[in-house]
Order: C-alpha cells, then sequence, then structure tokens
C-alpha cells in the first residue's frame, strides 16, 4: 500500500513539475508571437536593394504583399495566432533580432512555429532560414523552405548559455542569390525560457512528496480513529 501511496505522489510530482517547469518560466522574447501586428521590440535589417523586407502579415486571408503572402492564405499555427512574420525577399539577406540577458552556464529553452508557404515552393530557387544568438553556435538547423511541408513545422531545443551579458537573438532569412523568385517562410510563437536547475526540480520533487505522504499519514489516521470509535 505505501509503494503504491509512493509511486502514485511521485507520478503526481512529476506531472506538475513538467506542467510547470519551462513553460512557466519567464519569457525573454519580446512580442515572439508578433500579436502587436507589427514588430514592435525587434530590430529589423534593412539593406540597401532589398526587393521584398520582411513584414508581418494576418493569417486566413487572401491578400498581397505587404499585407498577405503573395494571395495565399497563411493558417494560423493556433486559434489565437492573428498575426505572423513573412520573409520573402530575392536579393538581399533578411534578419530580425533583439537582446536578451543569459546567464552563463545556464540551460534555456529555445522554441519557434516555421511555415513555408505552398506558392513559394513552386518558385523556381530555394531559401534558407537559421536562429542564432551573438555569443552561442547557430541554434537551429538550416531550414530550407522548399524541404519543408507546407504546414506549420514546431521546432524546440536546449542550449546553454556561454559568456556572460545580453546576447543578441536573431532569426536569419538567406535566400539562394542564385536566381528569383525564392522560396519563403512564415515565422511565430518565438520563445526563449530558462530551463530549472536539477537542484530546483529536486526540491520540488521532494516538496511534492512530502505534501503525499502528509496526506497520506492523515488519511490513515482518520481510518484508525474511525475503526476504534465502531
Amino acid at each position: 500500500m505505501k509503494a503504491k501511496i509512493f509511486n502514485f505522489a511521485f507520478s503526481v510530482a512529476t506531472g506538475l513539475l513538467l506542467a510547470c517547469g519551462p513553460t512557466q518560466a519567464v519569457e525573454l522574447i519580446t512580442n515572439g508571437g508578433f500579436e502587436s501586428g507589427d514588430f514592435s521590440g525587434w530590430n529589423l535589417s534593412s539593406p540597401v536593394g532589398d526587393d521584398h523586407p520582411q513584414v508581418v502579415i494576418a493569417y486566413n486571408q487572401i491578400s498581397s504583399y505587404p499585407t498577405g503572402a503573395f494571395g495565399e492564405s497563411v493558417p494560423n499555427p493556433t486559434p489565437l495566432n492573428n498575426y505572423g512574420a513573412y520573409f520573402v525577399g530575392d536579393a538581399k539577406a533578411e534578419f530580425i533580432s533583439q537582446s536578451v540577458v543569459l546567464d552563463p552556464g545556464k540551460q534555456y529553452l529555445i522554441s519557434f512555429e516555421v511555415y513555408s508557404t505552398d506558392n513559394g515552393k513552386k518558385n523556381p530557387f530555394d531559401a534558407t532560414l537559421q536562429s542564432s544568438t551573438s555569443n552561442t553556435d547557430q541554434l537551429s538547423p538550416l531550414f530550407s523552405a522548399q524541404a519543408l511541408p507546407t504546414d506549420w513545422t514546431f521546432y524546440s531545443a536546449m542550449f546553454t548559455a556561454g559568456a556572460a551579458g545580453p546576447y543578441t537573438f536573431a532569426l536569419n532569412f538567406n535566400p539562394s542569390f542564385r536566381g528569383s523568385p525564392d522560396s519563403d517562410f512564415v515565422i511565430d510563437d518565438i520563445s526563449i525560457k530558462a530551463v530549472p536547475e536539477a537542484s530546483t526540480w529536486a526540491m520540488m520533487i521532494l516538496g511534492f512528496l512530502g505534501v503525499g505522504f502528509l496526506g497520506y499519514r492523515r488519511r490513515n489516521g482518520t481510518n484508525m480513529v474511525k475503526f476504534r470509535l465502531s
């Protein structure tokens, strides 16, 4: 019986930790969902001669650039999302970036959603997208627009911050530079959150187990009193 109670308490503790882990940590990215309808909080590259600079577009509408994806209705990744960042240039590399403060040696979870449009896939040349920070290696693989499915792809990964100081987190878009038109991307739900340290997880697990054990003792004691009174 005690083993069952222990296993149950441990399962509950683990479930609560997973539910209240990185997802409940402080979000370090400002306007990662672009729900302001623009690039508020982001720094944008503005290369001379850029034919189609990056823009924020609305989902589920048929309109041309710069308010839409050249007549293609892009679905939202979740019902709560109304806008996404659209990269569609053919002539210049582009990026969006912002400064984030990371603690050296600490682990972080990065995640975002990426979408490759159908009309972009029909173009003769490819384009790539990759995330990075100024103080670490590349944070994601090199996404090929023509290799991605015509659907939302969720990406997440853990990384450890290196040196101290503010980091410049960036999403880097590159056309093929072999001709035009190129493929394109829509990005949404960009997030960076700290991962709880192992000692914090251990303390939380012990705390939940302690509460479970006290509940077991209390319930067991109540049953004993009832038995004696009867």
